[in-house]
């Protein structure tokens, strides 16, 4: 008997050192799907707030690539990167019935923008759905969380902190035990790019979170942040498309995406499929250095300039009356005089009331609102449709507090409710966005050339050049490492397919310029779709049977829509929804 469990052992770990050895051979390993069922530990997924985990057709599964893509040496024993642990998500397609994931399916692939989104998370929670019921019949919707991204994964970046708690506790470390509230506004809302110091003990408090933080993160995971770059990422988009066993990589890319999408069309072209960028991020500018950030290279804080502009005249009502904006003060003039008196207000005061609510009036709590923050507020809903109405709400009860006292005895939220230990992935996902843009597109390591720019660009975008200048990419100014590998062009390899690029006119994110230039100028083969007056951020979660249908058409056979072509969304803020 003692013999026999000797031979069973010795079979055992002749067994494992075979499968490391067979690892070792390969640049990537695909593990077996399962479900993807919230808490399931053997897939370590989170599941907070899913609505869609559990449902059939949903199943997940760890992806193992090396953390230096280009090291992949003959002889597979002197392979000296370390694979790296990844998500990735499967919705199988309604027509595909074999729940197991294990079925060669037609399949699209997805990453819904970042860089640094938890792509897994969304799917999960059913942003799939935002596609056509066809295009879920026939194909099966794939996404990974790119390296650096995620939680509890080996490709996670954390920095090294488990939990919330840890990194504040790090933060705190940093100041006088006597100076808490400072040490939290530094560790919530800078680290967060919520907001941007204003004197001189903020710009120390600023600078010495983020250097400490960025310290910390080179210590523990320097070598990963040296492999975030979008080439990378399209690099293990490759080989998924091999494990999945399809001859070509079809896929739909949201926002930054579309730089994901062109970059791996550029680089394995012959392995391109049909592919839908949406939102288009102009891969020139985000490579090449003009003496500007990042965004403003885009013309991002263009856009958002215009978008808001446009938000006001839609408020106003010129163009269509009567308007059901809240904010509406008689026209467009008007109202932007009411949003002037709001800012002038605000450069002031430093920071205004808001209602909580609904009641605009006599309301049980008020927000305190300054100026980053209410900029912050305006960003986030002005990329989506249906928060253009919460954001008149807002802005009417800023402006009927306008002349309330400045000691005005206002009820906040308690404190228990604004806890600042948040979520770590919450507190990070700013670090991971940064990751890869300061790690791979050029820009300036002097810590006021952003505060400077952000002046000079002032007369262009008004309020909206400090997010994207100042705020929001100041700290690659002292960030540690650089990308390893970069693709920066050239974007014009043919492809066995034309490509389908889709802009909104009054994208706030991703200028519908930088669409038409994606669509021109940079791919060889791509055809624009135009969604005229076309306000939130993306076609994604919008509705528009005119340019879906140009989707389906595409995903079905290929047809791309005559030059020219332009839909309109089926919802305008502030008017009745088209029948």
């Amino acid at each position: 008997m003692l013999h026999m469990l000797k031979m069973l052992h010795l079979l055992l770990l002749t067994t494992i050192f075979s499968l490391i050895r067979l690892s070792v051979c390969q640049s990537s390993i695909l593990g077996p799907w399962e479900p993807c069922i919230p808490g399931n530990a053997a897939l370590e997924i989170n599941g907070t707030g899913s609505t869609a985990a559990g449902e059939r057709g949903l199943v997940c599964a760890h992806f193992y690539v090396l953390l230096d893509p280009s090291d992949v040496p003959e002889d597979p024993h002197a392979l000296r990167s370390p694979y790296i642990k990844l998500f990735v998500a499967k919705r199988l397609a309604d027509s595909n019935m074999d729940d197991s994931g294990n079925t060669s399916f037609p399949f699209i692939f997805m990453n819904f923008g970042g860089p640094g989104g938890d792509c897994v998370d969304s799917l999960v929670k059913g942003a799939y759905k935002n596609l056509p019921a066809s295009v879920l019949d026939s194909y099966d919707i794939i996404t990974f969380d790119p390296r650096g991204v995620g939680s509890y994964v080996t490709g996670s970046l954390t920095c090294g902190f488990k939990e919330g708690f840890e990194y504040m506790d790090f933060v705190r470390s940093l100041f006088p035990s006597d100076q808490r509230a400072r040490a939290d506004y530094a560790a919530t809302r800078y680290m967060t790019g919520d907001a941007f110091p204003s004197n001189k003990t903020q710009t120390e408090d600023y600078w010495k979170v983020w250097n400490a933080v960025l310290k910390q993160c080179q210590k523990t995971q320097g070598q990963l942040m040296q492999h975030m770059s979008t080439a990378d990422v399209a690099r293990d988009m490759e080989e998924l498309r091999k494990q999945v066993g399809q001859e070509r990589l079809n896929y739909y890319g949201l926002s930054y995406g579309t730089l994901l999408g062109a970059t791996y069309a550029n680089i394995f072209p012959n392995s391109t499929g049909l592919m839908v960028l949406d939102g288009n991020t102009d891969p020139v500018p985000w490579f090449n250095n003009t003496g500007l950030a990042l965004a403003p290279r885009l013309g991002s804080d263009l856009a958002t300039a215009q978008a808001f502009d446009h938000f006001l005249r839609l408020c106003g009502g010129d163009d269509y009356l009567p308007t059901s904006c809240i904010f509406n003060g008689g026209s467009y003039d008007q109202t932007r005089m009411k949003w002037n008196q709001i800012w002038t207000s605000m450069e002031k005061r430093g920071s205004l009331y808001a209602p909580l609510g609904r009641f605009l009036m006599n309301a049980t709590y008020y927000e305190t609102y300054d100026a980053a923050q209410l900029v912050s507020k305006i960003l986030g809903s002005l990329r989506l449709n249906p928060e253009y109405e919460n954001l008149a709400v807002l802005l009417q009860g800023i402006w009927l507090h306008l002349e309330d006292p400045e000691d005005s005895a206002k009820l906040t939220l308690p404190i228990s409710s604004r806890d600042p230990t948040v979520p770590l992935n919450n507190v990070f996902s700013n670090l991971r966005y940064l990751a890869v843009i300061c790690g791979e597109s050029p820009m300036s390591h002097s810590k006021k050339a952003y505060l400077k720019q952000a002046l000079e660009e002032t007369p262009r975008s008004g309020l909206f050049s400090y997010p994207y200048s100042a705020q929001a990419y100041s700290p690659c100014a002292v960030w540690p490492v650089q990308s390893k590998f970069t693709y920066t062009g050239p974007w014009s390899k043919d492809t066995s397919n034309p490509l389908l690029v889709i802009g909104n006119t009054y994208d706030p994110s991703t200028p519908y310029t930088d669409s038409v230039a994606m669509a021109i100028d940079r791919l060889a083969r791509a055809r624009l779709l135009t969604i005229k007056e076309g306000t939130g951020h993306l076609l994604f979660g919008n509705s528009s049977p005119c340019a879906w249908d140009v989707v389906v058409a595409y995903f079905a056979n290929g047809t791309v829509p005559a030059f020219g072509t332009s839909c309109s969304l089926d919802f305008v803020p502030f008017r009745p929804v088209i029948s």
